[in-house]
């Protein structure tokens, strides 16, 4: 027999009942359901955690190859035999500027991943900022057959934290580029309202499905990519957020999609 004890653990005279014993053995039962649901619901999370983890070292890997191969052909293109020095400076500043992004590229991720909301507003030329985009984006683009235009109504100063944009506006255009896999039309505008700038890009690829749109900038939400993870957009969101600003989307099935970012212009 099992008798039982007091607070202090001392016997007491009272033996356990036959109900005594049920009811210890039902609540015996519950605790091991509850303790093995703990196990399985950690176990859950750090497989999510570990899946998370992959897909975003998926997603900057994918977002890493354009640059490196950049870097790799320019410095083949250095050490041939006919590359005179003023090519070999002009293909060096080229290197440096993609080694650069793929150092804002990694920051970006690292600080998407722990949350970081820290950010450094300067002021910037708005003209010089799209027109230096359009630029550095135009080879990879027309190689696809996608012409970029632009239409910069507002090319003033505006007071931001230059790379945070740079690289939010840089995923807008993969994005873009990505939706238009037969070539097509990238078209980019700026105006000024209220004390506000207004960065319109517009594709003219598929479109995006209705269905998708209200988690579209939802982390790991993709569609329509063979190597797309989702992270590209949430990134943008979260720097539009960082600055006070706004993203809209509005798209029509066979016609494109248009992302709209409003930015105050700041003091």
């Amino acid at each position: 027999l099992i008798n039982k004890v007091d607070e202090n653990g001392k016997p007491l005279d009272e033996s356990f009942t036959q109900d005594d014993a049920k009811l210890l053995q039902l609540i015996g039962s519950q605790v091991a359901k509850a303790v093995h649901v703990t196990q399985l619901r950690t176990e859950q999370e750090r497989n999510e955690r570990l899946a998370t983890i992959g897909q975003m070292i998926s997603g900057l890997m994918h977002d890493m190859q354009t640059p490196m191969t950049s870097i790799v052909g320019f410095v083949e293109l250095m050490g041939l035999p006919d590359c005179d020095a003023k090519e070999r400076e002009e293909f060096s500043e080229i290197v440096k500027k993609e080694v650069d992004r793929l150092t804002q590229m990694i920051r970006a991720h690292l600080d998407f991943a722990k949350g970081k909301t820290d950010i450094l507003l300067k002021k910037m030329g708005v003209g010089k900022f799209v027109e230096d985009m359009v630029n550095f984006l135009e080879k990879d683009f027309k190689e696809n057959h996608i012409a970029i235009r632009t239409d910069l109504d507002y090319r003033g100063m505006i007071r931001v934290d230059e790379s945070k944009i740079r690289r939010a506006f840089y995923n807008l255009a993969k994005n873009a580029k990505e939706a238009m896999p037969d070539g097509g039309t990238l078209t980019i505008t700026t105006t000024e309202r209220e004390g506000n700038v207004r960065f319109r890009f517009t594709d003219t690829g598929g479109g995006i499905p209705e269905e998708i749109r209200p988690r579209l900038f939802e982390s790991f939400v993709t569609f329509g990519k063979e190597n797309g993870t989702g992270l590209g957009l949430a990134q943008v969101k979260s720097a539009v957020d960082q600055h006070g600003g706004t993203i809209e989307v509005d798209s029509a099935i066979g016609k494109g999609t248009t992302f709209t970012i409003t930015l105050p212009i700041g003091d």
